[in-house]
């Protein structure tokens, strides 16, 4: 019976750069769009021999690009209760898992993944239904292979829930 084990440790150096903005605009009082994203260059500096990894590979668990797009429209429905209705649309690039180039977990692919949530604001408490997820992703994000077991981790499935919560 094969016995293995997991071990973690620094690989070499490496280096980060990039760069993200976020805008919102409010076309009218009623309507707020926003637009974030983030760009993300992440490298090893060196070379690791014992590990097979040259200078200027991709470091593990970081996406290149990461963009956002949301609206909300929100207005009042009498002097006490205003609703609402949000969407959102969030994307996750490509990335590498691990630095081993010949591990399933290697190359990581680009997802996206949308969200609703429509309710009202009543004083300090708001109530909603929404939707996570809401075109059921399941791409395998992840292929991570622990103790030689090969994994697929795919994206969180549709979530459709309620939530209230109050501010105090």
């Amino acid at each position: 019976m094969p016995c293995t084990f997991d071990y973690n440790t620094n690989a070499g150096t490496a280096r980060s750069y990039g760069s993200e903005a976020e805008i919102h605009f409010k076309p009218i009082s009623s309507l707020t769009l926003a637009l974030s994203g983030a760009y993300t260059n992440a490298r090893l500096t060196s070379n690791v021999p014992a590990l097979g990894i040259p200078s200027g590979q991709a470091a593990p668990g970081v996406p290149n690009i990461s963009p956002d797009v949301s609206a909300r429209y929100s207005a009042p429905v009498n002097a006490s209760l205003t609703a609402f209705a949000m969407a959102n649309w969030n994307y996750v690039g490509h990335s590498h898992g691990t630095v081993g180039v010949t591990d399933p977990d290697y190359v990581r692919p680009s997802y996206a993944v949308t969200g609703l949530n429509a309710g009202v604001n009543y004083g300090d408490w708001e109530f909603a239904v929404f939707a996570k997820n809401v075109l059921n992703t399941d791409v395998i994000i992840q292929r991570p292979n622990l103790q030689t077991v090969n994994r697929g981790y795919t994206v969180t499935p549709r979530i459709i829930g309620v939530s209230g919560l109050v501010s105090f």
